[in-house]
């Protein structure tokens, strides 16, 4: 790796737009010509003689569309240097490389001449201490960074200045995103075994009163060549045209059970499970098995991919699946049991046409031992399923629908994806008001707890009104027993008390207010309603199968000081928002406890939406804010492509001198994130209870903001770092 002759930016224009700023193409209406219903599997794309659509809204028939250029953002230029960054996120070491022309020796390779990149960041990860490299954006997936492959005109014996136009252009046009970041681990993470491994599921899907799906999919791509996926479902969800969303799929079952955790397995469950029938659990149930079972994967993958092909016919199958319940494994393989047509509008104005294979189970096994009775449900009163409509969001906690509603126009329903809600606030999409709920707590590992929530047989619960809404409606608190602190006493996580600031859905993608599971709060929302069903209906709203999936664990989250410093290192600011509402005890139609919130940006950023604290403990938010990293990066590129961007360094290695570092009133080097700065936010959060503090900690400034609205903030406090800020606000630190 060698030094640039120039290490300035140079910019060349935009091969995209030609300079222009402006591209010009042709309007995906000339995909399928000038008709209204189209066909997918019709398309005349690449067809220079596609017609345009006539009412196409779009290109309004013209059959071209005009955009700004996305590559270059509209300037016609782009910045030919790229910036490769490698940050251990163990001690926060941080070193970049400057990749303009002239900056690597180019290696010969298939008869093409290309920059190593690959060795580029291999070299970095060796400056940081690195043994375990991951993109923050796909950590489950392995590292591939590749290579930049050279103009063809590219030669070593041109003249320099030759050379290095050729390089500028391949750089400047390579990626969308010119600063590039992977973290890394000083120590690899253990790998489990899978064998073993997939037995610890096993176990877990017991504990938990679930179904372990395992599924593989011919590659449509490849002969003989399979994709995998592991996941929870509840009994009797259906199957989905292809591979569950958000929860992975590999190309081996190996990598699929390595990647698989608790949390990752339930990813999406509420989604896939929406209409599944609701039970509760059977409380007389077998205990979970004596550690995990002995499997072999040998068999249980050729037998996978032996029920992918049918036995009768020799065709083959669009899939087959494992499921382990009740301490064994059932196989059956997915066939097809109707074509559907589906329409789809396009952004065009025209109808897109397709027909789709709806899969089942060949073969369904028996219900579990652990499956109890029905939990009672009425049908939704506002989902109208045969229509596609659902309660307007005008409607939710009004008398009447709002007459000038843009969803509805007064009707008080409308399309599904046009009611002004993601989900039907009265059932959560699942067409059901249950009357009885199953929550279940688990530590993901070792312990569950199963509650089986109903109405009792005879109306003697005491259910007190202990206050109102602003507006009037009536708030109730339901009996203990329907309430988490009552059965959650003996159970830990760390050694320390359960409390509603360790409990989260173990599906990711659920909303759920832990506060009302916790102090068994209701609000009536009309005259005459039982609390306690009321309540029961909230608790199971949108769940599937009315079990409610709740992880008491803390995240493995860095301490704030170490997150200060990657921040430090990588030239941005962390950004830490925290309310205070332990003030609103007693008051139940407040927020109660602390919540926190935490996110990296571009020193200066401007306080945007993002900074709402939507965490129970720091350290989710802290985790949360190292998970995206990678926004903060791209978006701290200048805009101006005649701006360099900074190449972040904090280990001792050259750097090239005209090339900006992340400050400029400082040595990288010299960066020391301030130890046991929670206390002082704890302090600035209580002095502002029951408002959002926000708190933009850059290397070498501090500023506090309060927020007075949606989005607006007020500035208190500026200050070269955290403790002089409180000082400045005349507040008294604690005593350490």
């Amino acid at each position: 790796m060698t030094e640039p002759d120039n290490p300035g930016v140079t910019v060349v224009d935009c091969t995209t737009c030609d300079g222009g700023g402006v591209t010009s193409h042709r309007c995906s209406c000339t995909w399928y010509g000038d008709q209204l219903i189209v066909d997918d599997d019709q398309l005349t794309a690449g067809n220079p003689g596609g017609t345009a659509y006539r009412d196409c809204q779009i290109c309004l028939g013209t059959g071209t569309n005009c955009a700004t250029c996305d590559r270059c953002a509209g300037l016609g230029r782009r910045r030919a240097q790229l910036v490769y960054t490698v940050a251990n996120a163990d001690t926060a070491a941080v070193a970049s490389v400057n990749i303009v022309p002239g900056a690597l020796d180019p290696v010969h390779r298939a008869g093409r001449w290309w920059l190593d990149l690959d060795a580029v960041v291999t070299e970095l990860a060796g400056w940081v201490g690195a043994d375990h490299l991951y993109d923050p954006d796909t950590p489950e997936r392995n590292l591939l960074v590749g290579g930049l492959v050279l103009p063809r005109d590219w030669r070593p014996d041109l003249p320099q200045a030759r050379r290095h136009a050729l390089e500028a252009a391949a750089i400047a046009n390579y990626t969308y995103h010119p600063w590039q970041l992977w973290l890394g681990r000083t120590a690899p993470p253990d790998r489990p075994d899978p064998a073993r491994h997939l037995g610890q599921l096993c176990a877990l899907a017991e504990l938990l009163c679930l179904d372990l799906v395992v599924e593989t999919r011919p590659d449509p791509y490849g002969d003989d060549r399979y994709g995998w996926q592991l996941r929870l479902e509840l009994p009797d969800t259906g199957v989905g045209d292809a591979f569950a969303s958000g929860v992975g799929s590999y190309d081996s079952l190996d990598a699929a059970i390595v990647a698989a955790d608790a949390t990752r397995l339930a990813t999406g469950i509420g989604d896939r499970g929406v209409d599944v029938p609701a039970h509760y659990l059977r409380p007389g149930r077998p205990g979970p098995p004596i550690g995990p079972p002995k499997l072999d994967l040998d068999q249980l993958e050729r037998r996978m991919i032996a029920d992918c092909t049918s036995l009768g016919t020799g065709e083959a199958t669009p899939g087959a699946q494992a499921i382990w319940r009740d301490g064994r494994w059932w196989h059956t393989s997915l066939r097809v049991v109707a074509v559907v047509e589906e329409l789809t509008e396009r952004t065009t104005g025209q109808i897109s046409r397709r027909t789709v294979d709806k899969l089942a189970r060949a073969w369904q096994p028996p219900p579990p031992s652990w499956q109890g009775p029905a939990i009672p449900s009425d049908p939704c009163p506002y989902c109208v399923p045969e229509q596609g409509l659902r309660r307007c969001v005008c409607t939710v906690g009004a008398p009447a629908a709002d007459p000038e509603c843009r969803y509805c126009g007064g009707a008080g329903r409308s399309g599904r994806y046009a009611a002004g809600l993601s989900r039907c606030f009265s059932c959560g999409d699942t067409l059901r008001i249950r009357h009885g709920a199953v929550v279940t707590v688990t530590d993901g590992q070792h312990w569950a707890r199963h509650l089986n929530w109903a109405l009792p047989d005879e109306a003697t619960a005491v259910v007190p009104r202990i206050g109102s809404q602003p507006g009037g409606k009536p708030i109730h608190q339901v009996p203990q027993q329907f309430r988490l602190p009552f059965h959650l006493g003996d159970l830990t996580v760390r050694g320390q008390p359960i409390g509603p600031d360790q409990l989260a859905p173990l599906d990711e993608y659920e909303i759920l207010l832990v506060q009302e599971l916790w102090y068994g709060y209701v609000t009536l929302d009309h005259p005459g309603q039982d609390p306690l069903t009321a309540y029961l209906a909230n608790v199971a709203n949108g769940h599937p199968g009315g079990r409610v999936l709740l992880h008491a664990a803390e995240p493995d989250a860095p301490p704030l000081a170490r997150v200060l410093a990657l921040a430090y290192g990588l030239g941005l600011a962390l950004i830490v928002t925290v309310a205070d509402h332990r003030n609103n005890a007693g008051t139940p139609y407040r927020m109660q406890g602390v919540s926190w919130g935490a996110y990296l940006a571009a020193p200066g950023t401007a306080i945007g939406l993002r900074a709402y604290p939507h965490r129970p403990t720091l350290g989710h938010a802290l985790a949360q804010a190292v998970e995206y990293v990678c926004g903060a990066t791209r978006s701290a590129v200048p805009a101006d492509p005649s701006t360099a961007i900074a190449v972040p360094q904090n280990v001792p290695q050259s750097v090239p001198q005209d090339v900006p570092t992340p400050a400029a009133d400082g040595d990288p080097g010299d960066w020391a994130a301030p130890a046991n700065l929670v206390p002082l936010l704890s302090l600035l959060a209580g002095y502002y209870a029951g408002e959002t503090v926000i708190v933009s900690l850059a290397a070498s400034r501090c500023e506090v903001h309060v927020r007075e609205g949606p989005e607006t903030t007020r500035r208190v406090a500026t200050a070269a770092d955290l403790p002089a800020a409180v000082v400045a606000l005349r507040l008294h630190p604690p005593s350490n």
